[in-house]
């Protein structure tokens, strides 16, 4: 099962909750590609076996970390926006992202390219899911 948090701006404290949600730059420990620059992320997911934490990026890309060590294990590039949101499929071979760039992209979890996308929506997507039988 997937663990998910939220994370949103407060005025005055913007990067805060990702820093608490363990997004972004957290107290001794430095992931790379997590700092302050990036702006806050908006969400993060543990990979079904909790082995690997991904991040929906502002800067326009989805890091993973390796959730033990919290070293960066691989970004998945290809949005041409701020990355709003990340689910992994129920096995686990899957991430799926969408964001400002109104797409949705699919993505192989371990080989890390994009395996298809969605396009065509008229705003930004907000959120995705997996059914829980995939």
């Amino acid at each position: 099962m997937a663990v998910q948090g939220s994370v949103q701006d407060k005025p005055g404290e913007k990067g805060q909750e990702a820093d608490e949600a363990g997004c972004g730059e957290t107290p001794g420990v430095k992931a790379p590609g997590h700092d302050a620059s990036l702006g806050p992320r908006v969400l993060c997911v543990f990979s079904p076996d909790g082995s690997t934490i991904a991040s929906a990026c502002f800067d326009g890309t989805v890091r993973l970390l390796d959730a033990k060590k919290m070293e960066g294990k691989g970004m998945l590039t290809g949005h041409r926006g701020k990355v709003k949101c990340v689910a992994y499929s129920p096995d686990g071979k899957r991430i799926a992202s969408a964001g400002s760039d109104k797409t949705v992209r699919v993505w192989d979890a371990a080989t890390m390219e994009e395996v298809c996308s969605v396009k065509g929506h008229s705003d930004y997507v907000r959120c995705v899911a997996y059914s829980p039988d995939g």
